[in-house]
């Protein structure tokens, strides 16, 4: 009997030392495939780019030029040569003024000027010594004040007729013949006509502070506008502030739209597709590279195998693709699909992926 139980022991304790070894031996197989079976990532190789993004900007379509027409001497209007819709060349006459009082003062000047004149020139003629020099230089200064005062009015009196300072389209006419007009110095004035030049528009539009590095002189950009929804329109950038406005913080930009078609107008709202762009270019990293938690905004960066927790900013975003700033250079190789289960500092096996849609 105790012979068996002898026996028993014995064979117990060979089994529970086999087993033992057994868990040694799954153990050590068990760390030896850790080492081995590192974790499969896909990465890129970092570079500079521009990423291709527009946005929707308002903009205001506005005369090439436009100005208020008012007389330049009061008077009675005498006849009119234009109307609202009229279309008009540089120096057309536009109204003709008539200022009775203005002719009667003319009048008058040049009358005093001939009789002064004429005192000045006989008083030339005579021999030295039966006029002095004085009274001569007196009336010769006399002479030329008049003469000046008649030219003054003279000049006064063509302002009489109304001109067009350019080539346009009379787009309001306020006052009828017969009407008196004030002269515009006055503020009581009342302006004639408004002259708008249309065949060249000016699309004025406010562009917000984060996208004015990529505002260039010479770039071609679409709009569209609501009374023609289904035309697209292409304009240049022509004039750029080059200064933000300190209340709203955008920047005025001005952009020339060839209208000879006459198909749009002064005052139309614009519905403008802006390009976003950065001047130098950027590191440009798809969407899901970019990790961001309660602490950080960070990418993974695999560096001699090795994963490596990288703080970035994010910037501009379009479709799949977005803009990243941040202590970073061109070659890294970056994890395609990071998160933050992708612990810093772990061994990985890391193979290249397709580059990022721009």
């Amino acid at each position: 009997m105790l012979r068996n139980t002898g026996i028993l022991v014995i064979l117990i304790i060979l089994a529970l030392t086999a087993a033992m070894s057994a868990v040694r031996d799954d153990a050590h197989k068990a760390v030896s495939g850790n080492a081995e079976n590192k974790p499969l990532v896909e990465v890129i190789t970092l570079k500079k780019g521009s990423l291709k993004k527009t946005i929707r900007l308002p903009g205001d379509l506005l005369p090439y030029e436009a100005v208020d027409i008012y007389a330049k001497v009061s008077g009675f209007i005498e006849t009119l040569r234009a109307d609202r819709g009229s279309e008009v060349k540089k120096d057309d006459v536009l109204a003709q003024l008539l200022a009775p009082e203005l002719d009667k003062r003319l009048e008058e000047a040049r009358a005093q000027y001939l009789a002064v004149n004429d005192q000045y020139q006989r008083r030339r003629k005579l021999r030295a010594g039966d006029v002095s020099v004085e009274s001569v230089e007196l009336l010769k200064n006399n002479t030329e004040s008049a003469r000046e005062n008649m030219e003054a009015l003279r000049e006064q009196q063509n302002y009489l007729t109304i001109r067009a300072p350019f080539a346009g389209v009379i787009t309001s006419r306020n006052l009828h013949t017969g009407a008196l007009v004030i002269a515009g110095a006055d503020n009581r004035a009342v302006r004639i006509f408004r002259l708008e030049k249309i065949d060249t528009l000016r699309l004025l539009v406010a562009v917000p502070e984060a996208q004015v590095e990529g505002v260039r002189e010479g770039t071609e950009v679409a709009f569209t506008v609501p009374a023609l929804p289904d035309r697209k329109f292409a304009a240049k950038i022509s004039r750029v502030s080059h200064s933000l406005d300190e209340k709203t913080r955008t920047e005025a930009v001005e952009l020339d739209v060839d209208n000879a078609s006459r198909i749009l107008s002064p005052g139309m709202y614009a519905d403008i597709i802006w390009p976003v762009t950065r001047v130098g270019g950027e590191f440009i990293v798809p969407v899901k590279a970019v990790v961001t938690t309660t602490e950080k905004t960070f990418m993974i960066r695999v560096r001699d195998g090795v994963t490596e927790w990288v703080e970035v900013k994010r910037g501009n975003a379009s479709g799949e693709a977005e803009e990243v700033f941040g202590p970073l250079q061109e070659g890294d190789s970056i994890v395609t699909r990071a998160t933050d289960e992708l612990r810093e500092g772990i061994k990985v096996k890391a193979h290249a992926a397709a580059a990022p849609t721009k």
